[in-house]
């Protein structure tokens, strides 16, 4: 676990909407302990769930694995239909088994991912049916620990940003704003975002 360094906590604070998120929360980080496939797998396991029912699911998922760590090859021995008896739906399992091939037949099992820059990363991971751009950055953010990634099509953090800084217009023109806003912020986007995520409805 840590925290952000002191020069990150001050440059933010500059934006005086964002210091009061900053000062509304302590901010303490715990490092991956997973693969960046396995990461990528939770991910979609967790898609439009809360986070019980998330956790409550993988959990169920990884228990039909006796290794350590998740391997693609084990996950292809399991059919769909298998996949789908710890609670996936049918379109969750296919995913699951689309990312476990595309990491096997690209030999990215052992790519040092944090020696790639994240738009490489995107271009890599993009392809993959049912990992989308959302997936990739909240890989960039919670697994590689990324410090400059805005993730404006995350809900959480687009309407909290809209409420806070008034941002009006239609959603094309909003997300404009939002882009303009967080340009401040540079180059510690992701930063900003993990305060704007643990401060909550802080405004309603």
């Amino acid at each position: 676990m840590f925290s952000p360094d002191r020069e990150i906590i001050r440059f933010l604070q500059k934006d005086k909407i964002l210091a009061s998120a900053i000062n509304k929360v302590s901010l303490t980080i715990e490092k991956p302990v997973i693969s960046l496939f396995e990461h990528l797998v939770a991910s979609i396991v967790s898609q439009q769930l809360s986070t019980k029912a998330a956790k409550t699911i993988y959990t169920r998922f990884r228990e039909g694995f006796t290794s350590q760590s998740l391997h693609p090859e084990d996950v292809l021995l399991k059919s769909p239909d298998e996949l789908r008896n710890y609670g996936l739906s049918y379109q969750k399992a296919s995913y699951i088994h689309n990312i476990s091939r595309y990491f096997i037949e690209n030999n990215l099992l052992d790519n040092h991912w944090h020696k790639i820059d994240d738009d490489t990363i995107i271009k890599t991971l993009i392809p993959i049916k049912g990992v989308g751009l959302w997936t990739i950055q909240m890989i960039l953010i919670f697994h590689l620990m990324r410090d400059d990634v805005f993730p404006v099509d995350d809900l959480a953090i687009r309407n909290r940003m809209i409420l806070w800084y008034g941002v009006e217009g239609d959603t094309k023109n909003q997300i404009h704003q939002l882009h303009q806003i967080a340009e401040d912020w540079r180059p510690y986007r992701s930063w900003a975002c993990r305060y704007i995520w643990a401060a909550g409805d802080m405004f309603t």
